[in-house]
Formats: structure tokens, sequence, C-alpha cells
């Protein structure tokens, strides 16, 4: 019997269902390389897989891992699924830097979302449900609504967590990454999801934010008889290129196309655009680093016309050109420094 995922619900189910069957589940998490932590920053006695649980206006986590370390204390590992990238799957907030309720679909705001949800567990004791305090003006929250979870089953587990003394909780993607998006993607970046710790009025140093590729996941089978393994090369064996040449654009969104090189908040930057697809790198410590993709995202792409300031054409020079690429900017970096 065969089973195969299609998209990105069913290719989460799979998994982790995948996970259960085989007792690959502490293995999983010894695969999340964290930001802040050079090894997993709590031991494992036992471990409890949650699949969406409803977290209410704060959203539903792909999964949420329970565990118990060597001591008897919780920690909570949240994970949030994606199957393009990083930066693919994330979008713009507002550009006063406020927290945009209209991409909540997107994992930098799923992320913040289930950081405020956690953060606001000690009002399940205080009121009977899960909620936020009111947002002081200079919160990056403060055009969004106050959130809240009134799920019974939700605030009944939570709250006996929260009894059981959690010690930390973790924030973790699941993308098609490489390798960690957070070398890239820091708190100066736009993607960076907004951690603003109400309790404190500041924005949190979070720590508990981690990483991991599907590529790991895939290596969690090899020589198992498993039904993921075939999902995975379905889906991620398929060319990129092949897919976009039949996308279909409106020609009158197409704001810009092709090679150009532009200005992205500080950063002067290659653009590369096939319709609603593009990818924007920086040339830093003689490589291109991606800093925004978008993958047949029309949403995305026409919001990325407040993003950028295209400055010239880009020569027609393959993007691997390492030594052609690294002369180009060095001999433009004073002209673009003054626009």
């Amino acid at each position: 019997m065969k089973i195969i995922a299609h998209d990105e619900d069913s290719m989460t189910n799979l998994f982790f269902s995948e996970v259960h069957r085989h007792g690959k589940l502490q293995s999983f998490l010894h695969q999340i390389e964290w930001r802040d932590h050079s090894i997993a920053p709590f031991t494992i006695a036992d471990a409890e897989l949650h699949q969406q649980v409803n977290f209410s206006e704060f959203g539903k986590p792909d999964a949420m891992i329970i565990v118990t370390d060597n001591h008897g204390k919780n920690h909570i590992v949240i994970v949030e699924v994606k199957l393009n990238t990083y930066v693919e799957s994330c979008s713009y907030n507002l550009e006063n830097g406020k927290f945009n309720n209209k991409i909540n679909s997107k994992l930098n705001n799923q992320l913040a979302l289930r950081y405020r949800a956690i953060r606001s567990l000690s009002s399940i004791t205080d009121v009977g449900f899960m909620t936020e305090s009111e947002h002081a003006p200079e919160s990056p929250y403060s055009e969004d609504q106050v959130r809240r979870c009134k799920k019974s089953a939700t605030c009944r587990l939570l709250e006996g967590l929260h009894h059981g003394l959690i010690s930390q909780f973790y924030l973790v993607t699941l993308t098609s990454d490489s390798e960690s998006p957070f070398g890239v993607v820091d708190q100066s970046h736009k993607f960076f999801p907004i951690f603003f710790n109400q309790h404190t009025g500041t924005i949190e140093e979070f720590p508990g934010l981690g990483s991991v590729t599907w590529t790991q996941c895939l290596q969690l089978f090899e020589g198992l008889d498993n039904h993921f393994s075939e999902s995975y090369h379905q889906h991620f064996d398929v060319s990129d290129e092949k897919e976009d040449s039949t996308e279909a654009t409106k020609p009158a969104d197409l704001f810009v196309r092709g090679q150009q090189i532009i200005k992205y908040g500080k950063y002067h930057c290659h653009l590369s655009c096939i319709g609603y697809s593009y990818a924007i790198r920086h040339f830093r410590n003689g490589k291109f680093v991606e800093l925004d993709r978008g993958k047949r995202d029309r949403e995305k792409y026409l919001a990325l016309q407040n993003q950028i300031q295209v400055l010239e054409k880009a020569p027609a020079e393959p993007i691997d050109n390492m030594s052609f690429w690294e002369n180009f900017f060095a001999s433009k970096h004073r002209e673009y420094n003054r626009c």
C-alpha cells in the first residue's frame, strides 16, 4: 500500500505520522539547528506529539511537541511547516514596522502569533482562558486585535503544562532551505518574526528559535520501509523552472521583469524575476546570499513594489560567475551609495 501526499497539510500529517510510527520523535528533535545554541537546550526523558492544536485567534500550530526533561520540567516545542524556503514563505509587515494581520498565513507571522499565545499562558489561571493584555500604543502589535483563545480543551492542556512548570518554549521552522535560514534572517531582516514581550514592553532577543530542513527529515527514514520518502521525492524533485514556465500572469501586474540591480532596504542587490516568481540576492563575502524570494505568489510580488528601488538593468552574466559580480558590485559601490 502507498500513501502519497500532494500538498503542505498532507505532507505535514504524513511526515509526523511516520515519525510517530517509527519512534523517531527524539531523532527529529535532535535534528533541530538552534539559532542561539550549539546543542539542544534541553534533555529528553519523554516527548509527546500533538498536531493542529487549536489556539483559536492565535492560529493552529502544525505540530506541538511537549518534552519532559530529566528533571521533570516541561518544554513546549512548536513546529511550523512550509514546503517552500523560509523567505519564500514570509511576507512584509506594515511600513511602520507594525504587525500586519493581513499576512497571518505567512511563516513570519505564524511564528509571531504562536509566540504571543505562549507568552499569554498565565492568563488562563487569572481569567480562565488565554488572552493578551491590551496593546500599548508603542507595541508593534497595536494595529492588531487583542487575541484570545477560549477553546476549553486547549486551555486545559496548556494550563496543565503551565502548572507543571514550563521551563521554556521554542519555535521551530521546517522548510525546504538547504541550511538554517537564520544565518541570513537576523533581527534586522524584513522577515524576522516580531517577538514583542508585553510584560517587559520590549522587543525580545528570543533565544528559542530553531530550524530543520526537509532533507534532514528524509534522512530520519534511511533504510526504513516508510510512506514519507516517495512523497518527498515526488514533491521536491520537480524542477522549479518547469513549474514557473507554466505560470499564468496578468501583464498589467508586472511592474518589474528580468534581471535588475535594485536597492532593497539598505542593500544593493541582484533581482531575478519571471512572472510572479522572483529572487533577491545580496553579494557579500564572495558569494550571493538570498534575502527574499517569491514563488508564484501574486500578492507577495505586488507588495514587493513598495520594498525595492530599481537602479539599472543587470548585466547579462550568469549568477554563478562570482568573480564578475564581486568586481561589478565593488566598482558600483560608490555610485550606488549616492542613490
